[in-house]
């Protein structure tokens, strides 16, 4: 019985997990995208390392 509760309870914190990354981070790189110009490649490479490494 609580099997499906644990699976049930794991997927929904999944799903809202992501999808505050997904805003949270999504309109961070936006923005820095919007603001790089020409620099856009490095500006989104420093962004995800700085994500990825923290």
């Amino acid at each position: 019985m609580t099997e499906p509760l644990s699976l049930l309870t794991a997927f929904l914190l999944g799903v809202f997990g992501s999808s505050h990354c997904v805003v949270m981070c999504g309109g961070i790189s936006a923005a820095i995208g919007a603001r790089a110009g020409e620099h856009r490649i490095r500006a989104s490479l420093l962004f995800n390392s700085g994500r990825i490494f923290s």
